[in-house]
């Protein structure tokens, strides 16, 4: 690895605990009973401390309900990809329908 190589790596991991303890002090300025341990730092860069769940892991990583492929992590500091989003704009371009947006031909009036 070259040497501006290591040097942004230094600079991303820098930002990164930067941004994390940033939002650390943001949630324990708030009094005991307000901290939720999750929302946006510096506006908008999302985190979420809290312990991460079943529910909320299949949310962010596989949502069928969820349109977005980018979407707030299950667990720390930044974003992560829905992959159901990610198949079904595959199966788009492709040119396959996704089984949610199928409509039996039967159905139609044209």
């Amino acid at each position: 690895m070259g040497k501006n190589m290591k040097r942004v790596n230094a600079v991303i991991r820098f930002v990164l605990v930067a941004l994390a303890i940033t939002a650390i002090y943001q949630e324990m300025k708030k009094p005991r009973e307000e901290r939720q341990w999750h929302g946006k730092v510096v506006g908008f860069v999302p985190y979420d401390f809290r312990f991460p769940t079943i529910t909320r892991i299949r949310e962010r990583l596989w949502n069928p309900d969820d349109p977005r492929i980018i979407t707030e992590r299950a667990f720390g500091l930044g974003w992560t990809i829905n992959f159901y989003s990610v198949g079904r704009l595959v199966r788009r371009l492709r040119g396959q329908k996704d089984s949610s947006e199928e409509i039996d031909s039967t159905d139609r009036q044209d």
